[in-house]
């Protein structure tokens, strides 16, 4: 239901920034993000239960301060590299790169994090299993960038996999631990 959701948006807008004139892929960027956040109210309205090991309100703080170390490694170590280097392996900033960027933090975080960890947890509702709640949707999120391998060459495609998945753990164990989702999209 939340592909369907974000397809059905990301569709819509395209076609109504075609005839517009605009760019398309800022139309399926910008109706992705639309769609991601209209999936995330309705989880949160009728599917998200309260469990007791997630926070009763995500907390802003504790979420930035948990995630330091992926601004550590992005922000300050990626980037010096690039500027270093000479070499901006994420190409020039457009309208259309910023949405597809929000577009994948939004998708993605909300998919494995917010909806993957919090079903495991509806459907295990064990404190002990916790662990596999935050690996499970990683390894799917992981599994999901194996798709690239149409533009990537396999070791690429294995290496970012492999980044993919740990991030995911990181990221959530940040949420299971703050309940926060907002800054993990954000951040990612």
């Amino acid at each position: 239901n939340f592909v369907l959701i974000e397809f059905v948006f990301g569709t819509v807008t395209a076609l109504i920034c075609k005839h517009a004139g605009i760019d398309q892929t800022t139309g399926l960027g910008a109706g992705s993000i639309i769609g991601s956040i209209l999936a995330l109210i309705i989880w949160f309205r009728f599917f998200s239960p309260e469990y007791k090991w997630k926070p009763e309100s995500g907390s802003w703080a504790k979420s930035f301060k948990l995630l330091i170390p992926l601004y550590i490694y992005w922000v300050i170590l990626f980037s010096t590299f690039g500027y270093l280097s000479k070499s901006f392996p994420f190409g020039v900033i457009s309208l259309s790169s910023f949405l597809s960027a929000i577009m994948a933090g939004a998708g993605e975080e909300v998919a494995f994090r917010e909806v993957g960890i919090s079903y495991l947890a509806r459907q295990w509702k064990d404190e002990n299993k916790i662990i596999l709640m935050a690996i499970i949707p990683a390894a799917a999120f992981a599994l999901t960038h194996v798709t690239n391998i149409v533009t990537l060459s396999l070791p690429d495609v294995l290496k970012q996999a492999l980044l993919t998945f740990f991030l995911g753990v990181f990221l959530g164990a940040v949420y299971i631990r703050t309940g926060n989702i907002w800054t993990i999209i954000l951040g990612h």
